[in-house]
């Protein structure tokens, strides 16, 4: 039986227009081994049952295509460039455990055609059955969703050529309730119909809007055949043939890898042909980037690296939430996530389920906004508070906690940062009340009160009133990608965004430093008295948390 394993992609300006990105040319050969249109095999191999591996193209103005392994030229065959044909072109697949497929095209005359993707074959028997529940949590972001939607419409839902096309529905679980008076969002619901669902919340964060699309997807499971959830950020723009990909990987999965999580590759908006990560591991309350961290995808060695390729470390990384799909034997009604409202949920809950195993895939991916690139915030607190509870939860040291926490408080104040450095107060203060206080906060009400707390920005003119043309001169002269200038004799800090017109100042208050100090000795002298005894039961009670019935009441409440 064939299935669908990879649509043969291109550029595309609402997704990607970085052409090495798909192929490279040579005079009149275009070679199709940009990082989207390789196949990478070790990975195939191993967790999945496919036993043969075709090209299916329809091409026309082409007179040749050869296909490739790893530069290696397998074989040519001719085409015909007069006319639309089609051709099925088949890899030794067989004869190779390790490495990527390719192939290219030579080029005739000025006009040409092409479409294809990769298939592959399995026996019927062991053929799984996959439908999947697209799990998006917005907040406010209407033309963000809207246009997701709309990618996933045009290219995906409604398309009868795809197995996955009848597979997939779509959830958006509305944080903001905002999109049953948003007239696009109402528009796409009819067009579609019962392929997606538009779901209002409460605002309890990308955990409570995550974690409400889970339930609902398992409500349905029995009666509509779910199998996977993918998570997908509502701001982050993404490739649709990710779900071609998902369902031909998932449904070829062998017996022991038959609950393997996928997850998402992070590429940058800023420069879109740089992968930011593809999985990371946690180690003492810090993130670790994995093996392939800043690889520039335009070149080909980089796309096609050892640490892209090879099967490995299954039990130690997790993705991040902006593109993430579960089995449905690993979300379940009685391991969902904790109530974290946002910031590391992702990173306990792919702790959590590391047993289940998880791989990457190319073209299986998004692009995100440079989160380093954000004003400071709310963040700090989420951070900090949620932090401690994983690493209570993981039974890391005493030592370990405080030397983490310390890292955060010191660097705020030595970046003048007075908020965030309170913030750091306040979560670990928090963390000491224990998961029941945290069930119990109102999450909309906590996060508004935080906020209060918070670094605020303001205009960038509004700010550069405040400085001669001199110092603004010495602060334009920073570099763009680090935003932060020193002025007034290091006295004042100044962070900048000009894209988003925002900018911050920072300036130095030796009594408010003092005050801050003795706050956080208080609070320091607390966490390494009752951390052991605060992380006993966090792992005494977190369950208690994060089954169906409780976060029902969570969010009804």
């Amino acid at each position: 039986m064939k299935i669908q394993l990879q649509s043969l992609l291109f550029p595309r300006s609402d997704v990607c227009s970085i052409p090495e990105l798909y192929y490279h040319r040579q005079q009149d050969q275009v070679i199709y081994d940009g990082y989207f249109n390789l196949f990478y095999i070790e990975k195939r191999k191993k967790y999945t049952e496919y036993e043969k591996l075709w090209l299916e193209i329809r091409a026309k103005g082409y007179t040749e295509a050869c296909l490739y392994h790893d530069g290696e030229e397998l074989s040519r065959i001719e085409l015909e460039p007069e006319q639309e044909q089609d051709y099925v072109l088949e890899f030794p697949y067989e004869k190779y455990e390790t490495g990527c497929f390719w192939f290219s095209l030579t080029e005739v005359g000025t006009e040409q055609s092409l479409r294809g993707m990769f298939t592959g074959e399995l026996s019927e028997e062991k053929v799984r059955s996959v439908r999947i529940g697209v799990d998006i949590c917005t907040f406010r972001r209407e033309h963000y969703v809207c246009n997701t939607l709309q990618k996933l419409q045009n290219r995906i839902l409604t398309g009868p050529e795809l197995d996955v096309s009848d597979n997939v529905e779509v959830f958006v679980i509305d944080n903001g309730r905002t999109l049953n008076q948003y007239e696009p969002a109402q528009n796409l619901v009819t067009e579609l119909g019962e392929k997606l669902h538009i779901i209002p919340n409460k605002n309890a964060g990308g955990s409570g809007g995550f974690t409400r699309g889970m339930m609902e997807i398992l409500e349905r499971k029995e009666q509509s055949g779910f199998t996977h959830v993918l998570l997908m950020d509502d701001d982050a723009v993404t490739e649709p043939d990710t779900l071609v990909r998902l369902y031909g990987f998932l449904s070829g999965l062998k017996e022991e890898w038959k609950h393997m999580t996928v997850g998402g590759s992070l590429l940058r908006e800023e420069e879109p042909d740089v992968l930011f990560c593809a999985g990371e591991w946690w180690k003492d309350g810090v993130t670790v980037p994995g093996p392939c961290s800043k690889l520039n995808l335009r070149n080909r060695d980089q796309a096609a690296c050892e640490g892209l390729l090879k099967a490995e470390r299954e039990h130690e990384l997790y993705s991040g939430w902006w593109c993430c799909c579960y089995s449905l034997d690993t979300v379940r009604g009685d391991n969902l996530p904790i109530p974290f409202f946002i910031h590391h949920d992702d990173i306990e809950y792919g702790i959590r389920n590391r047993a289940a195993g998880i791989t990457f895939l190319n073209g299986v991916n998004v692009w995100h906004r440079d989160v380093e690139l954000s004003m400071p915030g709310v963040n700090m607190y989420y951070d900090v508070r949620n932090t401690l509870i994983e690493m209570a939860l993981q039974n890391t040291g005493k030592n370990a906690a405080i030397k983490r926490v310390l890292r955060w408080f010191a660097g705020s104040i030595r970046r003048l940062r007075y908020q965030d450095a309170s913030l750091v107060c306040r979560g670990i203060e928090d963390f000491l009340k224990g998961c029941q206080w945290l069930y119990e906060q109102e999450p909309e009400q906590l996060h508004q009160e935080i906020g209060k707390q918070a670094h605020r920005a303001v205009k960038l003119q509004e700010l550069k009133c405040r400085f001669s043309a001199d110092e603004w001169k010495t602060i334009k002269m920073i570099p763009i990608q680090n935003r932060t200038a020193v002025v007034k004799h290091c006295k004042s800090v100044v962070l900048y965004d000009e894209a988003n017109d925002k900018a911050m100042l920072f300036t130095k208050d030796a009594k408010q430093e003092r005050r801050l100090w003795m706050r956080f000795l208080n609070v320091l002298l607390r966490l390494e008295m009752r951390y052991r005894m605060c992380g006993k039961a966090y792992r005494g009670h977190i369950g208690e948390l994060t089954n169906a019935e409780a976060w029902k009441i969570y969010l009804d409440r």
